[in-house]
């Protein structure tokens, strides 16, 4: 996924639809999940070379300690350049393919930290790099640790998206691996940590969130599809959502088929906000309006916006599919 995600979701946008994957405070928590077994305690997990985000130590010190012998002069060096040397990083950074424990535990500690480096690109780019590689090679914890990072309000909000959208495609992958992959806990703690960030209105992580959770409604039991329209309708419907949020917000509720919010797309396609927030507006009328919304849709296509001309033709031609499907239904039921 590399740095070009935070990028690649205002692609998106603009290609209003924020539905393909280049892959926000408590409050609303998912119940446990079935057990199959039926067991009512769950065993403790085992430790792991991995820090998670919620028990990673405020460190203040250096990447990594020099005293650290066991960490491996690769991982250093990729560490401590990229905090004090970031030229020389950019040559020369590489990571371990097989890193040993020590190794896990530096990245997961550097990753986890709260740093001035955080706030760069180059810092974000770091990060996410170094999630990328966690993600590859799939270490004991690594869920755990994604959740901490998700959770942790501390950390930029651009790093703990990463980790977010890092965990859901992490997630996917597993899908079709078997149910005993991810464990009871993980699963509760998983989608716990994306409610979380589905609340964080003010910044990408709720519409992050949102889309993640609709798709992973498709596979996992205990993600309420009910659930995931309604918080998206409530983001799409306030004027007053940060417009990342409520962009993403507007297509979970097309994607969804939650018709409710066919008022606040109409408000929003017709009003003078930004580009990507009217996009991503045409996008749910051309998902849940029907022949109503062609005379609007035909003036935008023929209107002087050349930006929303693709995504008002797309409206149509979702419109027209549907009605040709509904015409063939109702012919074939005669």
């Amino acid at each position: 996924m590399k740095n070009k995600l935070l990028i690649g979701t205002v692609a998106l946008c603009l290609a209003g639809a924020w539905a393909g994957w280049q892959w926000s405070h408590r409050g609303t928590r998912v119940g446990g999940i079935p057990n199959p077994a039926g067991a009512e305690v769950q065993p403790p997990e085992p430790q792991s070379p991995v820090t998670t985000g919620r028990t990673a130590p405020p460190a203040r010190s250096p990447a990594v300690e020099k005293a650290a012998d066991s960490v491996s002069p690769v991982v250093r060096d990729y560490l401590d350049s990229a905090v004090s040397d970031p030229a020389r990083h950019a040559v020369s950074r590489s990571l371990p393919e097989k890193p040993t424990p020590a190794d896990l535990k530096a990245l997961s500690e550097f990753l986890c930290r709260e740093q001035a480096l955080d706030e760069t690109e180059f810092g974000q780019g770091v990060k996410n790099e170094i999630l990328d590689h966690l993600c590859e090679l799939n270490p004991e914890g690594l869920r755990a640790m994604l959740g901490g990072m998700i959770e942790d309000r501390a950390l930029n909000p651009v790093i703990r998206d990463y980790a977010l959208q890092h965990l859901m495609e992490h997630w996917q992958r597993l899908a079709g691996s078997g149910p005993d992959e991810m464990s009871r806990r993980e699963r509760e703690e998983g989608i716990r940590a994306m409610w979380t960030a589905a609340e964080e209105t003010g910044n990408s992580l709720a519409g992050t969130a949102l889309l993640g959770l609709s798709r992973l409604s498709e596979l996992e039991a205990g993600i309420d599809r009910g659930q995931v329209a309604a918080a998206a309708l409530r983001l799409a419907a306030d004027p007053t959502t940060g417009e990342a949020a409520r962009i993403a917000a507007f297509q979970v509720c097309g994607r969804l088929q939650a018709a409710g919010v066919l008022p606040a797309a109409w408000e929003a396609a017709r009003s003078n906000g930004s580009l990507p927030l009217r996009i991503s507006a045409i996008g749910t009328l051309g998902l849940l309006a029907g022949t109503d919304a062609g005379p609007f849709l035909r003036a935008v296509e023929g209107g002087e916006e050349s930006a929303l001309k693709p995504a008002a033709t797309r409206a149509l031609r979702e419109i027209a599919r549907r009605e040709a499907q509904r015409a063939q239904a109702s012919r074939g039921g005669q």
